[in-house]
């Protein structure tokens, strides 16, 4: 499935979302963050080589090409990893 990632993510109030240095947050950075790194809930069966290649995929391009196993296992991570107002705009953007 076609995604594309680089939309600014709204908090509540849809005002765009800002990083420490005043940067625009998109669904984009969430998720390779949420692929980046290591949770508590990770362990030694956890396939970090595939979290490294969703996350290279996603990285690289505009828009990309997920597979249903990769759009579950992104919304897996950015739901154990950030607050309601960026899991939820991951979401939408996913489900487009």
């Amino acid at each position: 499935m076609q995604k594309d990632l680089n939309v600014v993510i709204l908090d509540i109030d849809g005002k765009p979302m800002k990083n420490e240095e005043g940067k625009e947050t998109t669904v984009k950075d969430a998720v390779v963050s949420s692929l980046k790194t290591r949770l508590r809930s990770d362990d030694e069966n956890s396939n970090m080589f595939q979290l490294f290649e969703i996350a290279m995929k996603v990285n690289v391009k505009t828009k990309c090409e997920l597979t249903a196993e990769e759009i579950a296992i992104i919304k897996k991570r950015v739901n154990s990893m950030f607050f309601p107002e960026v899991v939820g705009r991951v979401y939408e953007a996913l489900e487009k």
